[in-house]
């Protein structure tokens, strides 16, 4: 894995890794009937947290949240930071209830937590959405977009 594949601060994949990786799998799901969904996460302040905490503290912290994203979606999953305050979750080979489910889950564990990567969520907002292959989209970028449009707000 090359370094500019990795988000230095999150330790996540990069947008550009997401677009490419995400644009590939759509085709390859839509070529041959497989599933894919894709998550996306909002937490208001996450981009604040990056930029004004400690860098070996946020950096740790980010890392430590990116980990147990990905504990939660599973192992196929490409976890990526996609902006400021977004996470973007790709799903190969999961239907869309699914992937609801999984938003589902990582809301309850930020729920039971209360805190988030050092930064308390009831200060603040989080939002999922969820998108998949079957949406009418042209390619990756409108699946991104679909999945940020579904975005709903969590309380916690």
């Amino acid at each position: 894995m090359a370094l500019r594949e990795l988000d230095i601060h999150t330790g996540l994949f990069t947008p550009g890794f997401l677009i490419a990786m995400g644009s590939r799998e759509l085709d390859f799901a839509r070529e041959n009937g497989y599933p894919l969904s894709l998550i996306t996460i909002g937490i208001k302040g996450f981009g604040d947290f990056v930029n004004t905490q400690e860098p070996a503290r946020s950096k740790s912290a980010l890392m430590k949240f990116g980990e147990q994203v990905r504990s939660i979606t599973g192992e196929g999953s490409i976890v990526a930071r996609v902006g400021d305050d977004e996470i973007a979750v790709l799903l190969p080979g999961t239907v869309k209830s699914k992937a609801e489910s999984i938003a589902g889950q990582l809301s309850e564990t930020i729920s039971e937590d209360g805190i988030l990567i050092g930064l308390r969520v009831s200060e603040g907002r989080i939002a999922f959405g969820v998108a998949d292959s079957e949406s009418e989209v042209a390619g990756f970028a409108d699946l991104l977009k679909a999945s940020k449009s579904a975005m709903q707000d969590i309380s916690i």
